[in-house]
Formats: C-alpha cells, sequence, structure tokens
C-alpha cells in the first residue's frame, strides 16, 4: 500500500503541468516540434498539408507508434478522440472498433489505399492486423461515402506501411513483455536512383490468460495466447521524371485460441492486400493516378463445426485525376471493384456458399478558397448488382478569420452495403436487405498557434435501415447518435501533452436505450516529459464510462479508468531502448460481458535504426 501511494504522488507530479499549460508557451523547440506539418491524403483523396482540410482528421506518427510498445492496433486507436474499443478477452481476440458512437462495421479500413471488405457484422479483423510494418495512421471523421463509398458512416481509418527512403536503411526490435509476450520485428529500405524498395516483418507471441472469467458460460480457466506474423513489401520506380510505378503487398495472419467450453478453441485469420499504382504528372496541373488492388480475407475456425471458414477477395481498379488551378482543385473518379464470398466446410472441403457482386462507381470533388474561405463539395455513384444504384456525397466550408480561430462545418450523407454472408450466406439469409444509411451534419471551432492546438466539434448523425438479425437479417433499427469532442494538444518549455475529452448521445431509437459497449463519457490523455535528448518519459490515462453490452439493456460494465508510464531511452546513436508498465493500478474493468482484460503488465523492447543518409 504505501508503494502505491507513493506511486500516485509521483503521477500526481507528472500530471500537474497540464493544469498550467494553457497558460503558457514554449521556451525552447524540440526537434519534433520543429518539423513541418505533416500530409494527409484521407480527407480528400489527394496530398493536403494538415490543418488545410476542412474534415475532422489526426495522425497517429510512427513516432507515436514505436513508443506504444506491446499495445496493439486496437489499443492505440481506443486513445484517439471519439473512438471507443470493444474486445472479447486478450489481445488477440475479437476486436470492434467504435467511432463516434456509430457500429464496427461503419469504419472503413484502408491499407495503402487498397479498401479491406466487411465479411461479416463485426467489422474487418482488427486483431490480425500488426503495428510493426505501419508507418503512420490517418483517421477521418465523419461520413466519407462521397469519397470512398460502402462502409464509411463513422469514418475512415487508413494504415500506411514502410516505404522506401534516401540512402540504406536497417532497423530491428526484440521485445519481452508479461504474459509471456515476445515480440520481433525487421525492416529493411533503400533508394538508388529512381528505384527503391522496402521490406518489413515482425512476428509476435503470447501465452496470455483466460478470455472469459467464471460468469461466462464459456468459461474455460485455460490461457488463451496468440501467435500473429506480419510482412510488408512494396517497390517504385521513376521511369521519368513525374512518372512513378509503384507495387506493394501487406499480409497479416493470427492465430488465437477463444473460450467455448473445454478443449482447445481458436480462430485463425488471414489479411492480405496487394495493388500497383501508376502516377503520372501528364501537365504542371494535372496528375493521373491508375491503380490496381485486391485485398483477401480468409476466416477458420478450430475444431471443425458447421461452419468453418470463410474468404472474401476483392479486386478493384480505379482511375482518379487531380488538377490544381490556384485556388482551385477538381478531382474525377471512376472505377469498378468486383467482390466475391466462399463459405467452406473444412472437414469435407465441401462448398456451402460462393457468391459475388460487382459495383462500377464514379466520383467528383471540388475544393474553392475565396480570401479566407475554404469550400469542398464531393458527390459518388455506385451502381451495385446486389442493390442497385445509391448516390452519396458532403458539404462543407472552413473560415479563417485570423491567423488562429477557424470555423469548419459540414453535412453529409453515407452508408453501408449489406455484405454477402447477409444476403445470401447459410444463416438467415436476406436478399433483399436495403443498404444502411446515414446523414450527419457537425460543426468545429478551432484554435491553433504554434505550439496549441484546441478544436470544439459538435455532431448529429442518424442512422437507418441499421441490419439487425432475428431468424435472418433484417433492416429493423433506427439509432441517432449526437456528440461533443474535445482535443487538445500543447507543449511548453519540455513538456507536450494531449487531451481528448468527448460526450456521446448514442441512441437507440428501437428501444430508447444507448447503443452497446458505448459510452456517455470519454477521455483520454497523455504527457511527455524530454530530460534531455536522449530520454523521456510519459504518462498515460484512459477513462470510459459505463456502457451496456447487449441491445436494449442498461449499462452492465462499469466506468474505469487505467494509468500507463513510459520510459525510452537512446543511450547510442542507433539504439534505443523502450519499458511500458501498462495499467499501472492493476484496474479490473471489461471491454466486453464476462471477457477479462489485462491486468497490470509490462514490456521491455531494444531496437536497432540505422540509416547512411
Amino acid at each position: 500500500m504505501q508503494q502505491r501511494k507513493k506511486l500516485k504522488q509521483s503521477l500526481a507530479l507528472l500530471a500537474a503541468p497540464l493544469a498550467v499549460l494553457s497558460n503558457h508557451s514554449f521556451a525552447q523547440e524540440t526537434a519534433a516540434e520543429k518539423s513541418l506539418p505533416p500530409v494527409v491524403v484521407t480527407a480528400s483523396r489527394a496530398p493536403r498539408t494538415l490543418g488545410e482540410d476542412i474534415a475532422d482528421i489526426t495522425v497517429i506518427t510512427r513516432e507515436e507508434i514505436e513508443r506504444a510498445g506491446q499495445s496493439n492496433l486496437g489499443d492505440i486507436l481506443q486513445r484517439q478522440p471519439g473512438i471507443e474499443m470493444g474486445r472479447n478477452g486478450g489481445a488477440g481476440n475479437l476486436t470492434s472498433i467504435f467511432m463516434r458512437g456509430t457500429e464496427s462495421r461503419h469504419v472503413l479500413v484502408l491499407i495503402d489505399g487498397v479498401r479491406l471488405s466487411n465479411p461479416s457484422l463485426t467489422g474487418v479483423s482488427w486483431e490480425s492486423l500488426s503495428l510493426g510494418n505501419v508507418d503512420r495512421i490517418e483517421i477521418l471523421r465523419g461520413p466519407a461515402s462521397g469519397l470512398y463509398g460502402s462502409d464509411a458512416i463513422g469514418g475512415v481509418i487508413q494504415i500506411f506501411t514502410k516505404k522506401s527512403q534516401a540512402g540504406a536503411n536497417f532497423g530491428a526490435s526484440v521485445g519481452y513483455g508479461s504474459y509471456g509476450l515476445r515480440k520481433r520485428d525487421v525492416s529493411f529500405s533503400g533508394r538508388s536512383g529512381s528505384f527503391g524498395a522496402s521490406f518489413s516483418a515482425g512476428a509476435e507471441k503470447a501465452r496470455g490468460f483466460s478470455a472469459t472469467n467464471v460468469a461466462n458460460s464459456n468459461f474455460n480457466p485455460d490461457r488463451d495466447g496468440y501467435a500473429r506474423e506480419s510482412y510488408q513489401l512494396s517497390t517504385d520506380y521513376s521511369f521519368m521524371p513525374g512518372h512513378v510505378l509503384n507495387l506493394f503487398a501487406t499480409k497479416n495472419r493470427i492465430n488465437a485460441q477463444y473460450d467455448s467450453g473445454s478443449g482447445d478453441h481458436r480462430n485463425i485469420r488471414n489479411v492480405s492486400t496487394e495493388g500497383a499504382q501508376l502516377r503520372n504528372d501528364l501537365t504542371q496541373n494535372w496528375l493521373s493516378t491508375l491503380s490496381l488492388s485486391s485485398s483477401k480475407q480468409a476466416y477458420t475456425t478450430l475444431p471443425y463445426s458447421v461452419f468453418n471458414e470463410s474468404r472474401v477477395k476483392q479486386n478493384e481498379w480505379s482511375w482518379q485525376n487531380d488538377w490544381s488551378f490556384g485556388a482551385t482543385n477538381l478531382q474525377a473518379l471512376v472505377g469498378h471493384r468486383n467482390e466475391r464470398v466462399a463459405t467452406v466446410d473444412a472437414a469435407t472441403f465441401s462448398m456451402l456458399e460462393n457468391q459475388s457482386r460487382k459495383n462500377d462507381f464514379l466520383g467528383f470533388l471540388v475544393q474553392q478558397r475565396i480570401q479566407n474561405l475554404s469550400l469542398q463539395a464531393n458527390v459518388r455513384h455506385e451502381n451495385d448488382s446486389s442493390y442497385g444504384g445509391i448516390d452519396t456525397g458532403s458539404v462543407g466550408f472552413g473560415y479563417l478569420w485570423n491567423k488562429n480561430w477557424r470555423l469548419t462545418g459540414s453535412y453529409g450523407t453515407a452508408f453501408r452495403a449489406p455484405n454477402l454472408d447477409a444476403l445470401y450466406g447459410p444463416f438467415g439469409p436476406n436478399p433483399n436487405l436495403r443498404p444502411e444509411r446515414s446523414r450527419d451534419a457537425e460543426m468545429s471551432l478551432r484554435y491553433s498557434e504554434e505550439h496549441r492546438e484546441v478544436s470544439l466539434t459538435v455532431f448529429e448523425n442518424e442512422i437507418t435501415d441499421l441490419i439487425g438479425y432475428t431468424t435472418q437479417y433484417v433492416n429493423i433499427n433506427k439509432a441517432r447518435i449526437r456528440g461533443v469532442s474535445l482535443a487538445w494538444k500543447q507543449g511548453w518549455k519540455q513538456w507536450t501533452s494531449n487531451l481528448a475529452i468527448d460526450y456521446l448521445d448514442p441512441a437507440d431509437l428501437s428501444n430508447n436505450k444507448i447503443l452497446p459497449r458505448r459510452a456517455r463519457r470519454k477521455a483520454s490523455a497523455d504527457i511527455t516529459y524530454a530530460w534531455n535528448n536522449t530520454l523521456h518519459s510519459g504518462l498515460e490515462w484512459l477513462y470510459q464510462g459505463p456502457r451496456s453490452d447487449i441491445a436494449g439493456q442498461n449499462p452492465s460494465m462499469g466506468g474505469y479508468q487505467t494509468f500507463n508510464v513510459y520510459m525510452t531511452y537512446q543511450f547510442e546513436k542507433d539504439w534505443q531502448l523502450l519499458a511500458r508498465w501498462n495499467n499501472v493500478f492493476d484496474k479490473k474493468y471489461e471491454l466486453a460481458r464476462y471477457y477479462q482484460t489485462p491486468g497490470s503488465n509490462g514490456f521491455i523492447e531494444l531496437s536497432y535504426q540505422f540509416s547512411s543518409k
């Protein structure tokens, strides 16, 4: 108890500067703060400096990913504004991501521009995706079907993998942590003349802990561990100035145990992408981008049962043209997508279902600057063989009334197409399902200066024809989600801090209850202190309010807060040591009813980075 009291006092001292950050500015700059603002592409499908777009967007940098240590993709997303996570046990188990209160299936996921299809109502396999090959993550909140089509009701999360860099570059890391965690990553990249290449691979394995507790009917006291592998390869060749051909591929695989009574039960998931992109500067003002891509997701359960394996494959081509004329940007997009799902009895290798659909799409975007006023409008038409034609789009403005203050607003529509399993699969299919549709309006007030960024966003999203399941899949539900989000980034001398506070009213209008696994209140903060150029330490805090676990129920999972601390030490030019202590006070909480979460746990990682630049 005495040690815990001292630790609380230490953490309080670390947190104290947060109260005075708003009244101070930097007296000195760190190297990271001197860097230029990052360039983002997700908000308009074209490179823009962060802050120029009207949309609500966040960038998770490689530095943030590296200091996340043993955290998984879901863990690092959960600490971002407007995002909550649900998980059925440990890191390798079924994970859901809720953005602005929408369903996990309402978040479109892209890897290097390649969309991952949602094979089921739960959305993509978040637990399969590794952070080891990731360079940065862009989070676009709000409806984006006018840019990307189906699934983007809550927003878009785009994962960018590592790419070639000038010179010769090599990186390697090895880490060990609680629950028998072992983690290894290696990467190579280089560029010579007009040719560049990048390769990275990673593996992690953990013994884990029991996914369920004694109150769960599937409780099995054994450890539920996992093994995850990831690979990434990309090449680019500039065959003449302004003309670049890029080839890329990624693969993620996880073999995770879960509880379903006695015995060894496993989920094996494979997620892979591959593609080619040809970028041509046809004139000084005209950029042409031709893309070919494919994504695959495969899901297998062991031991064998009635439903053993599902495979989803999606092929797409698109041709995007961007024109820039001073204060005007124009964009036109045309493409085609083919999606196929196969459900297999792995014991007999017989095909239970094999269905496909085709989709043609056409999109336009215009951006205009008139002195301090920025305008953006986009529209997209899709014609799908399973549900017909559908139009979506958005309009927005941004007004900069002085160098620090900016007001933005937007209105947009979005949709999610019913997945092929719901339309034609073996369990309660309904070929007459309609797409889920949404209408979203939002306003944001933003303040920005050299070392301080503050934004306050209010939004309302109404979603109709939500797909539920009775004896079959049906369009039965309606939801209205209102929210307020505050984000604050601040620096002062050696201190940097981030604070996010979210208030949400995720109303299920079919039963006047809150939507399951979503809290009305969520907050997160992190504070970093730079002792010198080589030693940094930080504190992370997360709070999530009470939640229900099943639609129509009152909150059954209590609110909780957790604290993490970390330290990075660069003891040689190319060597760095990372140490993390997550859930310092060993808080017991649930992300899904009757499923367990990690207790107090530690991680240490040694990494080496060499560059000939």
